[in-house]
């Protein structure tokens, strides 16, 4: 398993917040980054990295990166991975 911790080095009076894209914790000082094919993907820490190479990318595959960028921190789930209970909006 490899990583490492980033500092999220944000101002006092920020209200922007970031959230583990594995699970969804708030993340409020510093995430743990790691990639997974072309993507980085910003968790909170290491037992987040594991519970996403274990349970979530053989159950719902690989998360993307965000529309109109090319990798970078905060990917967003496959297409495909709904969340339970949840339908997708349909134009």
């Amino acid at each position: 398993m490899t990583g490492r911790w980033q500092e999220l080095g944000r101002a006092w009076h920020e209200t922007n917040v970031v959230h583990c894209s594995v699970c969804g914790k708030l993340i409020p000082r510093r995430a743990w980054i790691f990639a997974d094919e072309a993507v980085e993907i910003q968790a909170c820490g290491p037992d987040c990295q594991q519970l996403y190479e274990t349970y979530w990318r053989p159950t719902y595959g690989a998360m993307r990166p965000p529309e109109g960028t090319h990798g970078g921190a905060g990917a967003t789930r496959s297409a495909d991975a709904g969340t339970p209970g949840h339908k997708a909006e349909v134009d």
